[in-house]
C-alpha cells in the first residue's frame, strides 16, 4: 500500500507539507527526527490527513496534483484543517484511506456471505419442490399400478434410480436430487402390501409447514427414521401410528460391524455394500439381531 499524506507543523502555525511514502509511520517519524532537510526546521510535525493507494504510480500522481494544482490543495485544506484533535480519515475524490478500504472490504465479504447463504437456501427449497413432485408422481403411478393389478408394486420397485421398472406408469423411477438414493418405500401393513403404502423423502427445509401438516417432525421424521420428514401414502396416514412429532429425538444407534442388514421388506439379508444400499445399521449376525421389525432399521434398497 502507498500513501499520500498531509503534515502540519506544530512549531510554525499554518505550515503544511505534502508527501508520499510506502510506510506512513516510518516517514512521519523521519520528519520529526529531522531526517528530511525540507521539513527539519519546522519540526515537530503532526499527521493531519492521508490517503491510501494500491500502486506507487497513483500515489505519486496524487502528490503532484496536490502540490501543483491550487484548487486541489485548497479543497484538501478545507477538509483537513478544521480538525485539531485527531487526523481525519475522510475520503477525497481521488483515493481512500486505509480504514475506509478495510471497512469496504469487510462489507463486501459480509454481502458475499449473505448471498451464498441465501443461494444455498434457495437451492435447498427448489430441491424440496422437486422431491414433492417426485413423490406425487410415484403415488399416481402406484395407484394406476393398483388399478391394473389389484395390489401395489413390490417394495423393491424404487431400488434402481432412473430405471424403467415402473413403465408404462412412469418413464423413469425418480430419486433424491441431492443424495441420488431411492426414496423410502414401506408397506402400510407389513403382512399385506395390497392394503396401502408410504413413500418418504427428506426435505432440507425442516420448517416446511407440510411436514407438521402430515404429523411429522422436521428432524425426527415421521417414525421411519430420522430425516424422513415428508411423504405420500395410501390406505392410511404418512406418519407411523403412535409417532409423537413433539418428542425429543433419540440418539441414532451406532452401526454394528458386519455385512448383514434389513432389506426394505424387513428381511435380514447379506449386503456387499450396505452403505451404498442406504442401510442405517449393519449386523454381524445373520438374523440382524431380530431388529428388522423396526422400519427405521431397514435399508433403502
Amino acid at each position: 500500500m502507498f500513501y499520500v499524506y498531509l503534515l502540519e507543523s506544530e512549531s510554525k502555525h499554518g505550515e503544511l507539507y505534502i508527501g508520499s511514502t510506502n510506510d506512513l509511520r516510518r516517514r512521519v517519524r523521519e520528519h520529526n527526527d529531522g531526517d528530511s532537510q525540507s521539513t527539519a526546521r519546522y519540526a515537530p510535525w503532526r499527521l493531519l490527513y492521508y490517503e491510501a493507494y494500491m500502486t506507487e504510480q497513483l500515489a505519486r500522481f496524487r502528490e503532484k496534483a496536490l502540490k501543483h494544482h491550487g484548487n486541489a490543495i485548497k479543497e484538501l485544506k478545507k477538509r483537513a484543517l478544521p480538525s485539531t484533535t485527531f487526523p481525519l480519515i475522510l475520503k477525497s475524490g481521488a483515493g481512500f484511506t486505509l480504514t475506509e478500504l478495510l471497512i469496504v472490504l469487510t462489507l463486501i465479504m459480509l454481502l458475499l456471505l449473505l448471498v451464498m447463504i441465501n443461494w444455498k437456501v434457495q437451492i435447498d427449497r427448489s430441491h424440496d419442490v422437486l422431491r414433492k413432485k417426485h413423490l406425487n408422481d410415484i403415488k399416481r403411478s402406484f395407484e394406476e399400478y393398483y388399478n391394473d393389478k389389484n395390489c401395489y408394486p413390490p417394495l423393491t420397485i424404487l431400488g434402481t434410480c432412473n430405471g424403467p421398472q415402473l413403465q408404462p406408469y412412469i418413464k423413469e423411477v425418480p430419486c433424491d436430487p441431492d443424495s441420488k438414493l431411492p426414496y423410502k418405500y414401506v408397506a402400510m401393513d407389513d403382512n399385506n402390501l395390497c392394503l396401502g403404502f408410504r413413500v418418504l423423502a427428506k426435505l432440507r427445509d425442516i420448517s416446511d409447514p407440510d411436514i407438521a401438516a402430515l404429523g411429522c417432525n422436521g428432524i425426527t421424521g415421521c417414525g421411519f427414521g430420522a430425516g424422513f420428514n415428508y411423504g405420500v401414502s395410501a390406505g392410511g396416514p404418512v406418519a407411523l401410528a403412535g409417532f409423537d412429532p413433539g418428542a425429543a429425538p433419540t440418539p441414532t444407534p451406532a452401526p454394528q460391524p458386519g455385512q448383514y442388514a434389513c432389506d426394505p421388506n424387513g428381511i435380514c439379508n447379506s449386503y456387499g455394500d450396505p452403505v451404498l444400499s442406504g442401510c442405517p445399521v449393519t449386523y454381524a449376525a445373520d438374523n440382524c439381531n431380530n431388529a428388522c421389525g423396526e422400519p427405521a432399521n431397514r435399508c433403502l434398497r
